[in-house]
């Protein structure tokens, strides 16, 4: 009798075996879906949140393209003219209501000046070329002071100052997520924690406890991906606002720099009629000049301003001064 026992309790060991390990595969397959579904999900997220990034990088590199333009085609030149121009004075013209121009926007040409001095030193060592970091930076930090001086007479190419720590900027310009200050998911991802390779043990109930751990795990990283897609939206929705802004300062300082243009080339024109031992006498113009002149001034500070007006903070957030300057400039 105690044979067939034992051959019973062998029958009753060896199904409970079976039963476990088709649990474990049952566990398995369920663990695999879900990482096949996370691996979708950040992936997707991924795809979305990198195509935003490069479209808010190449608006701040174009940006910075118009700002370097600007200073060496106009700012420069203008400044050189106008420096030529001696006895000015507007203020006692009779210029009324737009043509007045208040006794603090004198020390503007001095800005104008120190600016076009600053672009010239750096157009002389190279900065002519930089790169889309150096670009990038330019467009976002307004003026190019902040570039600093190109001591080895070599292009820069790379953020410097402020803007080389600045985690927006770096993760515009292909940084990571996690250095973007964007949450703790685009962390997790960057750290490797939301998909993880699976380690199958062999055999019976070791198989099914590995299995289920396996599925867990899995069903905790869908949660996380899940997080990290959130975060992803709310990281594309940044970048898309910075590209917005970026994109409306770029056109009000492309439009302010066509309007310059012509009064420019009449600088150059008057420049030409009435110099006199490398110096114009305001004094001798004849009120229609004078006006001109006027007009050309304040177009060049306008445009100054602008182009040297922050679009992010220190931080990385968009200033209020870059929206203050859009608003004023469609009323």
């Amino acid at each position: 009798m105690l044979p067939f026992i034992l051959a019973g309790a062998a029958i009753m060991a060896g199904g409970y075996g079976v039963k476990k390990g088709a649990d474990a595969k049952k566990d398995f397959d369920t663990a695999e879906r879900i990482r096949n579904r996370v691996e979708g999900i950040v992936e997707r997220a991924d795809q979305a949140l990198d195509k935003v990034r490069k479209e808010a990088q190449a608006e701040l590199e174009g940006l910075g393209a118009l700002k370097l333009k600007i200073y060496k085609n106009q700012v420069i030149p203008f400044v050189d003219q106008f420096g030529k121009i001696k006895n000015l004075d507007f203020s006692g013209d009779g210029f009324q209501g737009d043509l007045a121009i208040p006794e603090k926007e004198k020390q503007e040409f001095n800005e104008l000046r120190n600016a076009a001095i600053t672009t010239s030193d750096l157009l002389a060592g190279g900065v002519g070329s930089l790169g889309g970091g150096g670009l990038a930076g330019l467009a976002a930090y307004g003026g190019v002071a902040w570039l600093g001086t190109a001591s080895t007479g070599t292009a820069i190419g790379s953020l410097s100052g402020v803007a080389a720590t600045n985690a927006t900027l770096a993760w515009l310009g292909g940084g990571s997520l996690a250095a973007g200050g964007f949450g703790m998911a685009g962390g997790m991802l960057v750290m490797g924690g939301i998909v993880t390779g699976p380690i199958l043990a062999v055999g019976g109930s070791i198989l099914a406890s590995s299995a289920a751990a396996q599925k867990e795990e899995a069903y905790s990283n869908l949660e996380r991906a899940k997080l990290y897609a959130e975060e992803a939206a709310l990281a594309g929705s940044t970048a898309r606002g910075i590209q917005k802004r970026v994109a409306e300062v770029a056109g009000v300082a492309a439009q302010l720099s066509e309007e310059l243009d012509p009064y420019l080339r009449g600088l150059n024109s008057l420049v030409a009629v009435y110099e006199k031992d490398g110096k114009v006498d305001y004094q001798l113009l004849g009120d229609s000049d004078k006006e001109n002149l006027f007009k050309t001034y304040s177009l060049a500070v306008t445009l100054k301003n602008v182009i040297e007006t922050p679009i992010l903070d220190d931080s990385g957030s968009l200033t209020e001064a870059s929206k203050d300057l859009i608003e004023d400039y469609k009323q």
